[in-house]
């Protein structure tokens, strides 16, 4: 009679690996789930937070050019969407708002521009109306523009009066 030694041999059924399985799965779809949601959170607030940015940029850009308007002469053409005028420097500077693009002497300084306009005030803080005929009137200027970025609009705007009015 030969002797038979039996060895327990442990190991893992069929239905055992498919449920393990099955729970892997369900496990994984939740956690790439919230890992999609807050790569998609991120690149919503990067995109607003890089708008905002350029929208500052570009009305500090504009603010400071404003204030280098000599004299009120020094202004060319002055309208609702368009300036024109000479810095400091005796060089041309024109402000352009066309389409949904705000531009610098024909240069792209902001896109994604909803709305745009500048206003002009007399030395008495009245609306002068647009386009100015007699540009020697201005005393303020106004710019405001709104941009968006994944449908969510943000207001900008800035008052100047230039040097030496």
């Amino acid at each position: 009679m030969k002797n038979i030694i039996r060895q327990n041999i442990s190991g893992f059924t069929l239905i055992e690996l498919v449920t393990s399985i099955v729970i892997v799965g369900v496990l994984s779809l939740f956690v790439s789930s919230f890992i999609f949601y807050e790569v998609n959170n991120f690149v919503f607030s990067n995109s607003r937070q890089q708008t905002v940015q350029d929208s500052r940029w570009a009305l500090q850009l504009i603010s400071k050019d404003l204030r280098q308007i000599v004299t009120p002469d020094s202004i060319l053409y002055a309208s609702g969407d368009s300036l024109s005028f000479y810095n400091v420097d005796t060089d041309v500077v024109v402000y352009t708002y066309s389409g949904n693009q705000i531009l610098r002497n024909g240069d792209l300084l902001l896109s994604s521009v909803d709305s745009c306009g500048f206003r002009f005030y007399n030395n008495e803080g009245d609306v002068i109306s647009s386009p100015v005929e007699d540009v020697i009137d201005i005393y303020l200027l106004s710019i405001r523009f709104i941009t968006s970025s994944n449908n969510n609009a943000t207001k900008f705007s800035s008052k100047v009066v230039p040097r030496n009015f």
